[in-house]
């Protein structure tokens, strides 16, 4: 091993630079743009390539074929929620990203993409209590509005308000396609000329800076806390 170059830790460092690069994109302006993905994926591919030596190593190549296409489980579903118009097209592009650049930390077993996912809910419930104790206290709603986090806001503010231009319409009768449209665009669609009526919508969480702090944080820590709470339940019963 001694002399030989790291490209799995290359690979990871690398997957961790960019991901950072569109986190940033995602909280400053809540978008990122695809060629990121596709330019970014093919170094990442030829890094993951280099990689597998490493893997089969320590898995075999039947485990680690096994565990390569687990890693592409959450893309896909993510992609599944996308198409029904609950997700983003960014966040199925930065788990099929991660899946292809970085599907594994070496010694573990649970692939990077569902690690970041898992690791990726205490940013995002963080900022989702932080963002609701903001918001709605500034609306003077209650319980129900930290919990949901749906506001009946003027339909002007979100045609206008440059405030508002991240946030998502919620109202029924977009029929789940908010996601697919811009902000001013779905308020239009909802309230038509009366702009002063008041239509539902949630601020959107840059879940790609979520993931993206996922990715950090399951580099570091690898399958080890999962694994762990797993043998800990699995003793219990």
């Amino acid at each position: 091993m001694h002399g030989q170059i790291p490209w799995c830790d290359i690979a990871a460092a690398y997957a961790i630079g960019v991901m950072g690069a569109a986190a940033y994109s995602d909280a400053v302006k809540r978008e990122v743009e695809p060629l990121l993905w596709l330019s970014a994926s093919k170094l990442g591919l030829s890094l993951a390539l280099l990689c597998i030596r490493e893997y089969v190593s320590y898995l075999g190549l039947g485990l680690f074929l096994a565990v390569y296409m687990l890693a592409f489980s959450p893309a896909l579903f993510v992609l599944l929620l996308y198409r029904l118009g609950y997700m983003g097209g960014a966040d199925f592009l930065a788990l099929l990203f991660m899946a292809i650049t970085f599907p594994l930390r070496s010694g573990d077993l649970i692939p990077v993409p569902m690690l970041a996912v898992v690791y990726s809910a205490v940013p995002s419930l963080t900022h989702r209590v932080l963002l609701g104790l903001r918001v709605c206290k500034r609306h003077g709603y209650g319980v129900s509005c930290l919990v949901s986090l749906r506001l009946r806001v003027e339909a002007r503010e979100l045609v206008y308000s440059s405030k508002k231009s991240w946030w998502l319409v919620t109202d029924r009768r977009l029929e789940g396609q908010a996601m697919l449209m811009e902000p001013h665009e779905a308020a239009v669609r909802v309230a038509g000329s009366r702009l002063e009526d008041r239509i539902e919508a949630t601020p959107g969480l840059p879940y790609v800076t979520h993931l993206a702090l996922g990715l950090v944080m399951a580099a570091i820590l690898g399958d080890d806390p999962i694994v762990s709470l797993l043998s800990i339940f699995g003793s219990g019963s």
